[in-house]
């Protein structure tokens, strides 16, 4: 096989795109993006957007879908007899539904969130953040495309939208175990939150939920741990709160400091909903696999994608969202049950290898990328 992969930026924060880039190395001709990064990325790569290209977007993006970015990809798919497109983002494909019209190798649209959410809503307004025309690209590329969702809840929302069954593959992110080591001599019991502060992942219930667990006789730390619209909400809750010093905001941490985070903590949290504001829900959620894979117990919200990593009872708990005096208790039994914690910790990590590991991702997305191609 000979890749041609098409993504939004090279230039991102989270690691799953780099991770997943590395697992295919191999088989990837040439990434054509709208941001290169040749210091992360030891590949060919195409900047989708030269300058003629932007100055045509001020006078019509249609211009640029119908023949600049045709006209980019038709290229290098000649030149490096590329045999698949695999393109990153349902939102970020229908920018070259001409060149997957017409291109003469198949391709593959991997589904990964905000794309998928067929009732999103924008923060600012309220109005629809889909619009009709997006719709209308969608169900026209379900005639030419094959689709990879990243969790079942992706599965089904590809299904509500009338995609054949046939044509959609899940796949999960994989992710690396590591060996958690944390010192024997640090007896402080901390709970870790981290990600983008906004509302479908509950990081406000969070911190009423360990307030509670305190009333209760918790003795610990709440670490928070990302930034987001709700950053300043968050500050203002916690000075407010009789628990300020048991919990510390941190801001964006980088690689490195996630991964001390996971190490110094004893379980993984957040409140997963379905976003009051938005309607943006967990489609996955790979920083619950990447705290599993450490041996985290994870205690968050039934909803979206999560179930597909959490095992209620057996790598931590779902609790039902809104239900904060559920969620206090939890953490409160985790705190109290050392042995629960182990037992949890000890499930997580045998999930991840049998389920998420780097391995299992490589070989699905293989499997996937090949029956496409002897089926096209």
């Amino acid at each position: 096989m000979r890749i041609l992969m098409i993504c939004p930026s090279l230039q991102i924060r989270s690691e799953w795109l780099f991770t997943l880039i590395n697992n295919l190395k191999e088989d990837i001709a040439y990434v054509a993006t709208n941001e290169i990064n040749l210091e992360r990325i030891d590949l060919p790569q195409q900047n989708l957007n030269p300058l003629y290209s932007k100055i045509i977007r001020r006078i019509d993006e249609g211009l640029n879908q119908k023949y600049i970015y045709t006209a980019i990809l038709n290229g290098l798919e000649q030149n490096f007899n590329t045999t698949i497109n695999y393109v990153h983002f349902l939102s970020f494909a229908v920018n070259f539904k001409n060149f997957i019209f017409n291109s003469t190798s198949p391709t593959l649209i991997h589904c990964h969130g905000k794309d998928i959410m067929w009732d999103l809503k924008k923060i600012e307004s309220g109005e629809d953040y889909h619009s009709d025309a997006y719709f209308r690209d969608v169900k026209e590329l379900a005639k030419h495309a094959f689709f990879i969702a990243n969790s079942n809840f992706t599965r089904n929302q590809l299904l509500k939208m009338g995609i054949e069954k046939s044509k959609i593959f899940i796949n999960h992110f994989g992710i690396e175990l590591k060996e958690k080591s944390k010192n024997p001599t640090d007896n402080i019991f901390r709970i870790l939150y981290l990600g983008r502060l906004v509302d479908f992942k509950g990081p406000l219930e969070t911190i009423d939920a360990f307030e509670k667990s305190c009333d209760l006789g918790l003795k610990g730390e709440l670490i928070i741990a990302g930034g987001g619209e709700l950053e300043d909400k968050c500050k203002e809750k916690i000075e407010k709160s009789k628990y300020r010093s048991n919990i510390q905001m941190l801001g964006w941490v980088d690689k490195a400091q996630a991964q001390s985070l996971y190490n110094k903590c004893d379980i993984f949290t957040a409140h997963n909903k379905i976003d009051s504001y938005t309607n943006q829900v967990e489609a996955f959620g790979v920083t619950i696999i990447e705290a599993m894979s450490y041996g985290l117990p994870v205690v968050t919200g039934r909803s979206g994608g999560v179930s597909d990593s959490v095992v209620n009872g057996e790598t931590g708990y779902l609790i039902e969202p809104g239900n904060i005096d559920t969620h206090a208790k939890t953490f409160l039994d985790l705190y109290r049950n050392k042995d629960l914690r182990d037992r949890l910790s000890k499930n997580s990590r045998a999930r991840i290898k049998n389920y998420f590991c780097l391995q299992k991702e490589k070989e699905g997305l293989q499997n996937i990328i090949n029956q496409t191609i002897q089926n096209y």
